[in-house]
C-alpha cells in the first residue's frame, strides 16, 4: 500500500513513478483518460475507454473496469493499470489489476 501511495504521489507531482516500468509493475495495458501523456508509465498498450464519448466524469471508472475485465478475460496472464486524474485535477486514483493466471 505504501508503494502505491508513492506512485500516486509521484503522478500528482507530474510524472509516473519509475517503479511502474522498472520494478516489475509494467502494465500490459494502461487505461487512462490521458493516453497522450508523455509522463505516463510505459505500457505495452494504452487505451482511453471513454475516447469518442466525451467527458465520462464519474462513469470513467466503470468504463475502465469493464475494459479491464474484458482484457483480462482474454489475456489472463496480463496486468492492467487504470488511472484517472492528474496534476491539474482535484484528485487522482489508480488501480493495478492482475489476471487470474498472472505470475509475478
Amino acid at each position: 500500500l505504501d508503494e502505491l501511495k508513492e506512485v500516486l504521489r509521484s503522478h500528482l507531482d507530474g510524472g509516473a513513478d519509475e517503479r511502474l516500468f522498472t520494478g516489475g509493475l509494467t502494465p500490459d495495458l494502461w487505461l487512462t483518460e490521458s493516453a497522450d501523456d508523455p509522463a505516463g508509465p510505459r505500457a505495452n498498450a494504452v487505451l482511453d475507454p471513454a475516447a469518442g464519448l466525451g467527458a465520462a466524469s464519474g462513469a470513467l471508472g466503470l468504463l475502465q473496469a469493464a475494459a479491464a475485465v474484458a482484457h483480462l478475460d482474454e489475456h489472463g496472464r496480463h496486468t492492467v493499470l487504470a488511472t484517472c486524474g492528474g496534476p491539474e485535477d482535484d484528485g487522482v486514483a489508480a488501480v493495478f489489476l492482475t489476471g487470474p493466471h498472472h505470475t509475478p
